[in-house]
C-alpha cells in the first residue's frame, strides 16, 4: 500500500473511453497545485496507458492500495459538471444501455465545454552532432520527410490530419518515418472549448473624477470620454464611442496613460424562444379532470412518484403542467420540462415564460452551441430553475429538482441514435427515482409501454378524458383512395378534402395539411422496363424534387439530376409516383392562390429559428394553410384551425417494423387533434387506401382503447414490448462480406445463451441494407431474463473485437425505437 504524503489525496476517476473492458474507476494522485480545483464532478485529462485521455472524477480519497499511481495532469473545466445524482443516472446508463460510464458522462457536460485529447507532433530536439539532424543541409530526407519537416518547423506543432491535408497522402508514411528516427516527437494537447462565456467590453476610469478631468482638459475628444464615465461609472466601449463621438485611438490613448482601464463583463447570449402570434389564454379555472391530475400530482411533491397524463388533445395538459411546476416553485424547488422537436420548444418556452417568467432556461439543438453554454450555466447557478427543452434537457444541472415533465411521451424523437442510445422518457424516469421527486408522462397517444406500466401499477393514470371548455373532438372522416380513383379523381386531394378547404379558406379559417414524405413526390418510375433511380450509397429509392428537378437520397443527401429519359431502356415515359411535401404545395397554391401556403419540413427549416419563424408566420395569417411532415403533427395550438387533412396515412403501414401501427395510430390522433381547438368546430379528413385497418378504423371512431387492446393482443402473441425487452445489434462497414461475417460470429455467441435467456432473430440484412456506402446487418434478441442476458452480451462483443479492427462498425440498441 502506498502511504500517503502530508495532505495528499488521490481521484477514483472514470476515463471516458468506449471500451466496456476498462469501465472502472482507476486511482490517479492529486498534485497539490490542482488540489483546490480537483473534486467529485470534475473533468480532468489523465494519462492512460501510451496516451491521454479525458476523465472524470468519481471520489477523493485519502490512500490507494497499488504501489505505483499516475498523477491527474490537469483540470479541465472549473467547477463540477454533475452532482452526485447524475452521476449514479449516469452509472444507471452505463449500464441499462450496454455502454461505458465515461460515454454516458459525456452527456452530462455543458454544451461546447467537452474536449478531445489530440495526438499531436512537433520537432524533437536532436543532438547537434547528428548527421541526420533535422533541417541539416546534409540530412537524408526523402521529399516528403522534408516537407512535413519544413510545416512542422512553420506552425510549431500539428496533428496527424493537419499534415496529410497540408502535403498530402504521403505525408502520413512521411511523419510516421520521421517519428521511428527521433527527429519528430509526438505529444498530446487538449482541444479548446467550443462555447465560451460571452463577454462585453466596459471601460471605467481608474482615479476620481475631478483627477481624470484635469489630465485631459486640453484634449476635447478624451475629455468627452472621461465625462461620460464620471457620469455612468462605467459603460459598454461601443456604447462609449458611440456616444463621445470618440474613435478607438482616442480610448486606447487613455488606457495608455492609465486614466482609463478596459474589463470583459460577462453577458450572456439572449435566447428568443417566444413564438410571436396566438398564445392560448389561461383558464380562470381548471375542469374537474385538470384539477384531480393537479392534486394527485402535489400529493406526490417531495417523494417519487410515477404519472400518466393521458388526456385528448386539447383537453389542458399543458396548463396541468404549468401549475405543477409553479406549486414546486413555490416550494422552493426546480423543474425540466422534455418536449420531443425542436419545432414544439418555441411555443412552448412562450407559454411557460409568460406565466413563470424569466426564470425559464431552453436547451435544444436548435441553439448555438454559445446560447446552449449560457443556459446551461445560468441553471447551474441557479438563476434559471426551470428547464424547458428537448433530449438533452434531461441532463440539465437543476438543483433541488422537484418535478420532471414529459410532454408526449410516446415520441420516437427521445431516443437518441448515437451512442450512447438512451431514451429520454426512461431516463426521466430513473432521474426522479433517484431525485426523490415525482415524474409526469404526458400523452394523447400513450406509449404501449406507458399503458402496460399503468396496468402493471407503477404508473398511476390520470385521464382528461375532454377538451377544455366542453368543445367538441373533431370529426373524423375516412375516405376511401380507391373509390376516388374509381370514380375519375385522380388529384391528390379527395372531393370531401378539396370541398372542405374551400368552404374553411372562405371563411378566413385555417386549414393543415399533414404529408409524411419530403420532397415532391416518392420516386421516378419508368412505366416500359419498371427502372426505379436508386441511390448508389444507400440502396433506396431516390426521391423526386421539382425545385431544380433534383433526384435526392433522404439518409445519406446523394443528389443528382432526374434524367429525361429512362437510363435503363431509353423510355420517354417516366413517372412520378408518390406525394411529397412540394407536389402538396404546389397543387395547394394552384387551388388557391390567394392564400398564404407555410410548408415545414427538412427542407424548409434548415436555417436558425426557422421552425419558429414559419410557425409564427402562420399564426399571424388570416385563412392559411399550413403543410408538412411530423413537424405540423404534433403540439401545436391554433384555435383558428377548422381543417385537417392526412394526404398520405399509409406511409407507415408497410414499414417492416413492429411499431409501423402504433406509429401510425398516434401520428392520426395527434395532427386530428389540431383542428377545432378555438370556438369553431374541426374536421379531419383521412385519406387511405387501406381504410379496414385496425389503426385508422380506431382513430375515425374515437376508440383508442379498440386499437390498444387490438395492438397489445399481437404484441404479446409475438412476444414483442412491452411484454418482452428487445435489443437490437447492429454491423455496419464498407466491406459486405466483412459486415455479414461479423453478424454470423456474434450470431453464433449469443445463441449460446440459451433460449431460457433469449430468442435470437436473425441475423439478417437491415431493412435499408446499405446507408452512405455502408452495407449492415442486424440481430435481434428478445430477452427473457434481462440481466443474465446483458451479463451475456457484454461478455460477447469483447470477443468481436477482431471483427471491429476488420472495419465493422458494432451497435447495441436496448429498447430500439425503429427495427430499420
Amino acid at each position: 500500500m502506498t502511504p500517503p504524503r502530508p495532505q495528499e489525496r488521490f481521484a477514483k476517476v472514470i476515463v471516458d473511453v468506449p471500451s466496456r473492458t476498462v469501465d472502472k474507476p482507476f486511482d490517479y494522485r492529486v498534485p497539490p497545485e490542482l488540489a483546490p480545483d480537483t473534486r467529485v464532478g470534475s473533468m480532468v485529462a489523465v494519462p492512460f496507458g501510451t496516451s491521454r485521455r479525458v476523465g472524470y472524477v468519481v471520489d477523493i480519497v485519502d490512500s490507494t492500495d497499488l504501489a505505483k499511481v499516475s498523477e491527474i495532469d490537469a483540470v479541465l473545466e472549473t467547477g463540477p459538471v454533475f452532482d452526485e445524482h447524475v452521476l449514479e443516472l449516469c452509472r444507471w446508463i452505463g449500464d441499462y444501455y450496454l455502454t461505458s460510464v465515461g460515454e454516458a458522462l459525456r452527456l452530462a457536460v455543458p454544451p461546447g465545454r467537452g474536449r478531445r485529447l489530440v495526438r499531436t507532433y512537433r520537432l524533437a530536439k536532436v543532438p547537434t552532432g547528428d548527421r541526420r539532424a533535422v533541417g541539416a543541409k546534409e540530412a537524408p530526407l526523402d521529399d516528403d520527410e522534408t516537407a512535413v519537416v519544413e510545416m512542422l518547423r512553420r506552425t510549431g506543432s500539428s496533428s496527424a490530419s493537419a499534415v496529410v491535408s497540408a502535403t498530402g497522402a504521403s505525408g502520413k508514411r512521411a511523419l510516421a518515418s520521421l517519428v521511428r528516427g527521433g527527429f519528430v516527437e509526438a505529444f498530446y494537447e487538449t482541444s479548446r472549448p467550443t462555447a465560451r462565456e460571452a463577454t462585453v467590453d466596459y471601460a471605467r476610469i481608474t482615479c476620481d473624477a475631478r483627477t481624470a478631468a484635469g489630465e485631459v482638459c486640453r484634449a476635447p475628444k478624451q475629455g468627452r470620454i472621461v465625462a461620460l464615465l464620471a457620469e455612468f461609472d462605467s459603460m459598454p466601449v461601443r456604447t462609449l464611442l458611440a456616444e463621445s463621438g470618440a474613435s478607438r485611438a482616442v480610448l486606447r490613448a487613455l488606457v495608455a496613460r492609465g486614466i482609463v482601464e478596459i474589463e470583459a463583463h460577462a453577458t450572456p447570449r439572449r435566447v428568443d424562444g417566444s413564438l410571436h402570434g396566438e398564445v392560448a389564454t389561461p383558464p380562470k379555472r381548471l375542469t374537474r379532470a385538470q384539477k384531480s391530475a393537479l392534486e394527485a400530482i402535489d400529493a406526490a411533491g417531495g417523494r417519487h412518484a410515477r404519472f400518466l397524463l393521458d388526456g385528448v388533445t386539447g383537453s389542458g395538459k399543458t396548463e396541468v403542467y404549468i401549475r405543477a411546476v409553479q406549486h414546486q416553485l413555490e416550494a422552493g424547488r426546480g423543474a425540466i420540462i422534455l418536449v420531443p422537436e425542436i419545432s414544439l420548444t418555441p411555443q412552448a418556452v412562450s407559454r411557460f415564460r409568460e406565466r413563470l417568467g424569466e426564470q425559464v432556461a431552453v436547451v435544444h439543438s436548435g441553439l448555438s452551441l454559445g446560447e446552449r453554454y449560457d443556459q446551461w450555466m445560468a441553471v447551474r447557478s441557479g438563476t434559471h430553475r426551470v428547464v424547458v427543452g428537448a433530449r438533452s434537457a434531461v441532463f440539465a444541472p437543476v438543483a433541488d429538482l422537484g418535478i420532471i415533465i414529459v410532454d408526449e411521451e410516446q415520441d420516437s424523437s427521445y431516443k437518441q441514435n448515437s451512442s450512447p442510445r438512451y431514451h429520454a422518457r426512461d431516463v426521466a424516469i430513473k432521474r426522479a427515482e433517484l431525485c426523490g421527486c415525482p415524474v409526469v408522462l404526458g400523452s394523447a397517444t400513450p406509449s404501449l409501454e406507458s399503458r402496460h406500466d399503468v396496468k402493471q401499477r407503477t404508473t398511476a393514470h390520470l385521464c382528461l378524458p375532454g377538451r377544455v371548455e366542453g368543445r367538441p373532438m373533431p370529426e373524423v372522416q375516412v375516405v376511401d383512395m380507391r373509390e376516388e380513383f374509381a370514380a375519375g379523381n385522380w388529384s391528390i386531394f379527395s372531393e370531401p378534402l378539396q370541398q372542405a378547404m374551400a368552404d374553411a379558406l372562405d371563411a378566413g379559417e385555417k386549414v393543415i395539411l399533414f404529408v409524411n414524405r419530403r420532397g415532391f413526390s416518392s420516386f421516378l418510375l419508368c412505366r416500359e422496363c419498371g427502372y426505379v433511380p436508386r441511390c448508389a450509397n444507400c440502396a433506396v429509392a431516390l426521391v423526386y424534387h421539382d425545385r431544380g428537378r433534383q433526384l435526392r437520397c433522404h439518409h445519406c443527401d446523394f443528389a443528382q439530376d432526374a434524367p429525361e429519359v429512362c437510363p435503363s431502356c431509353g423510355s420517354v415515359y417516366l413517372r412520378h409516383y408518390g406525394v411529397g411535401t412540394q407536389r402538396v404545395e404546389d397543387e395547394v397554391r394552384e387551388r388557391h392562390s390567394d392564400v398564404p401556403v407555410v410548408r415545414m419540413d427538412a427542407d424548409t427549416t434548415k436555417g436558425r429559428n426557422s421552425h419558429a419563424r414559419r410557425l409564427s408566420e402562420f399564426a399571424r395569417a388570416s385563412g392559411a394553410v399550413l403543410l408538412g411532415t411530423q413537424m405540423v403533427a404534433k403540439g401545436h395550438d391554433f384555435p383558428q384551425v377548422t381543417v385537417v387533412g392526412v394526404v398520405n396515412a399509409d406511409t407507415a403501414l408497410g414499414l417492416p417494423d413492429f411499431r409501423s401501427a402504433e406509429r401510425t395510430f398516434q401520428l392520426l390522433v395527434q395532427v386530428s387533434g389540431r383542428a377545432g381547438r378555438g370556438a369553431a368546430p374541426g374536421r379531419v379528413f383521412v385519406q387511405t387506401y387501406w381504410p379496414d385497418h385496425y389503426a385508422v378504423t380506431a382513430v375515425a371512431d374515437g376508440d383508442h382503447e379498440q386499437f390498444y387492446q387490438q395492438e397489445m393482443g399481437i404484441r404479446r402473441q409475438m412476444e414483442y414490448p412491452p411484454f418482452v425487452p428487445l435489443v437490437n445489434i447492429g454491423f455496419s462497414g464498407t466491406d459486405a462480406q466483412a459486415v455479414k461475417l461479423a453478424a454470423l460470429a456474434a450470431s453464433k455467441l449469443v445463441e449460446d445463451f440459451g433460449s431460457h435467456v433469449a430468442t435470437v432473430m436473425g441475423p439478417a440484412p437491415a431493412p435499408l441494407e446499405r446507408l452512405a456506402g455502408r452495407h449492415r446487418w442486424h440481430l435481434a434478441l428478445k430477452l427473457h431474463d434481462q440481466s443474465a442476458a446483458k451479463e451475456a452480451l457484454r461478455g460477447a462483443l469483447a470477443k468481436l473485437e477482431s471483427h471491429r479492427r476488420r472495419g465493422v462498425t458494432i451497435t447495441i440498441d436496448v429498447d430500439p425505437v425503429s427495427m430499420l
